[in-house]
């Protein structure tokens, strides 16, 4: 989980530095002005590097699921698409409008990304306190191929 988390960060760190870097040009390219403008030196700036959150959730999806907790993850989705946006992205427009919108959208990633990370090192922890688990077999994976194509004639 660690490597997944360092690899999402320097894929997000990679595209933000080209998202910052571009954001000039992109603003020429549209003819921004005003608020438009600002929401894309928001967003191409410092929300570029909050997108890090949700692939922290994306990472602890994958191995909730790997690890036999597909219920957690999806959880974890269900609370971010919804207590994770709507009472952040409701008073930050009120407050700020636009930007807080998007401001809003990125805090609600952060904590639940927090959530999923607590959440993932009790699965950790259960896991490896669990001894019953049965321990794979040598040829488990061989039995299983033979069970699924010796059927097929």
């Amino acid at each position: 989980m660690l490597y997944g988390v360092i690899f999402t960060a320097l894929v997000i760190i990679a595209t933000s530095t080209i998202l910052i870097i571009v954001r000039g040009p992109v603003i020429t390219l549209f003819n921004a002005d005003g608020i438009t403008a600002e929401l894309i030196i928001l967003f191409c700036g410092p929300l570029a590097l909050a997108w890090f959150f949700n692939g922290v959730i994306f990472v602890s999806n994958a191995a909730f699921n790997n690890l036999g907790r597909p219920f957690i993850s999806t959880w974890i989705n269900w609370g971010r698409h919804t207590l994770g946006t709507i009472p952040f992205v409701i008073p930050g427009g009120m407050w700020f409008g636009p930007k807080g919108i998007l401001i809003g959208q990125a805090a609600g990633g952060l904590v639940f990304a927090a959530i999923a990370l607590v959440m993932l090192r009790r699965v950790f922890a259960a896991c490896a306190a669990d001894d019953t688990r049965e321990k794979a077999k040598p040829f488990q994976r061989h039995t299983r191929l033979m069970q699924i194509f010796s059927n097929r004639r």
